[in-house]
């Protein structure tokens, strides 16, 4: 009975280990000039923004929309902070429901400005 139980756990062991070095294979990282899965920063970069191309204003603009969609709880509060690239009342009402101090409100005006309109 014992040396059933141990043939059977090396059986195991072996396809485990057999499963194992397989996903390892499949794994291979590809250079990044054949990833063909990943995009450039400025395929997901707003058309509307014209202005100087900066992924963090990018992002902290877009922060601050998502923020003001979750204290909101408008479902088009999103889209239309993001209009026209960020140049909208949408966006300068969110600056105020949330209350920011004047200095991060500037911050954000200006990240709007970079971004360009």
């Amino acid at each position: 009975m014992i040396a059933l139980r141990m043939m059977i756990l090396a059986v195991v062991g072996a396809l485990l280990m057999t499963q194992a070095h397989a996903l390892r294979r499949s794994f291979v990282l590809k250079p990044l000039s054949e990833r063909h899965d990943i995009l450039d920063e400025r395929d997901v970069y707003p058309a509307e923004c014209q202005g100087s191309f900066s992924v963090p204003a990018l992002q902290a603009v877009n922060d601050l929309c998502l923020q003001c969609e979750n204290v909101t709880r408008q479902p088009d509060t999103l889209a239309n902070c993001k209009a026209n690239c960020f140049s909208n009342s949408i966006f300068v009402g969110c600056l105020d429901v949330l209350e920011l101090p004047e200095s991060e409100k500037a911050t954000y005006r200006d990240h709007v400005q970079l971004l360009g309109k």
